[in-house]
């Protein structure tokens, strides 16, 4: 095993932990309906560039 597809699967997996701690600690959008609406807008924001450097680190990280 190379060194390299090491730090690539590193850096996948703490892009994603670091996701799920936005998730969990950061901050929601509060929508005042007649039935209270909260949105975790930060946690979809961070997960879809998660998403999109997860592709960029997969493919050129794990390539031979």
């Amino acid at each position: 095993m190379q060194n390299r597809y090491v730090w690539a699967g590193i850096s996948i997996a703490v892009i994603w932990i670091a996701t799920v701690f936005v998730g969990v600690f950061g901050p929601t959008l509060q929508i005042a309906t007649p039935h209270q609406i909260s949105v975790p807008v930060l946690a979809m924001v961070v997960s879809a560039f998660a998403l999109i450097s997860t592709i960029f680190i997969a493919v050129f990280g794990f390539r031979k």
